[in-house]
């Protein structure tokens, strides 16, 4: 059996560019420890978060509460995900609801 788990990076407000990066990889590391426990593959897709129109995150964006990670923590992120996880994915596609 093979599992997908898609993650997203920097998913609310308030979250530093770091604390993004380190929840990743914590949720990372949980994922593989749990599905190695099973012998389960696993493939990770990284996703970004991102600002929507319409929602609460618009919100936070124009108030100045939430922006996006930058493409340095995104390179980042993936570099130490890709070290954990070699067949993980960076992939997302906002369905034409980004801002």
């Amino acid at each position: 059996m093979d599992v997908r788990i898609y993650l997203i990076l920097k998913p609310s407000y308030g979250m530093s560019d770091n604390a993004a990066i380190k929840e990743m990889i914590d949720s990372v590391e949980y994922v593989m420890k749990i599905t190695n426990q099973v012998d389960v593959k696993v493939r990770i897709h990284m996703n970004v978060g991102y600002v929507a129109r319409g929602t609460l995150m618009e919100q936070w964006a124009i108030d100045g509460k939430y922006a996006p990670p930058s493409q340095e923590t995104i390179s980042q992120a993936f570099h130490l995900v890709r070290e954990l996880n070699p067949t993980a994915i960076l992939g997302n596609d906002d369905e034409g609801l980004s801002v």
